[in-house]
């Protein structure tokens, strides 16, 4: 019962990540669904333990044997689609250092990355006073590159900044905020 609870977990792991995501992710969502479905409902448990005596062994001694209902390549495949069912990026992490007019901004990639490699950084920016952000990144750049300088801001207003990463599914949820403040130097 171990390994179908694994692939259950599994599942509703890469579940997780899909809700809320385009119709690609609602199409993968109904196939995990699927496997789901299947375990649940024609899956016996895949190992049971067997006592009892069988010609040639020792009289009256306890022997434990292991059996398989023959559903075990079944499930090995069905893990192995769980395991390998590519999502968006888990969520990333931004930092940010203030200089005269700029915000350098470094953001660090998910350990997670959805099965797939990251494929961009897109870098946003706004006010700290608004309330939400724009639709469009200031910035998109190779996952190499995980540093932004936003130029041109304004000394003395406290701006926000976050990142998304995206893989072949997909943007990532867009990181927490980091804030910070241009300052013109003194003097």
């Amino acid at each position: 019962m171990a390994a179908i609870d694994e692939i259950k977990a599994q599942i509703n792991e890469r579940k997780q990540y899909n809700l809320g995501r385009d119709g690609t992710q609602n199409k993968r969502n109904e196939e995990l669904d699927t496997v789901s479905r299947f375990i649940d409902e024609e899956s016996p448990e895949t190992v049971a333990d067997i006592t009892g005596k069988i010609d040639g062994l020792i009289d009256n001694d306890l022997h434990q044997f292991g059996a398989t209902s023959g559903r075990i390549d079944e499930l090995e495949r069905l893990k192995k689609f769980a395991e390998n069912t590519v999502i968006v990026p888990g969520k990333p992490s931004v930092t940010v250092t203030a200089g005269d007019g700029v915000l350098h901004a470094t953001a660090a990639l998910p350990e997670d990355n959805g099965g797939s490699l990251v494929t961009a950084v897109k870098f946003f920016i706004k006010l700290a006073s608004e309330g939400t952000w724009p639709t469009e990144p200031a910035a998109t750049q190779a996952p190499s590159d995980l540093t932004y300088d936003f130029l041109g801001l304004t000394n003395g207003t406290e701006y926000s900044t976050a990142v998304v990463v995206e893989n072949e599914i997909g943007d990532s949820e867009m990181s927490d905020s980091a804030h910070g403040t241009p300052t013109a130097p003194a003097g």
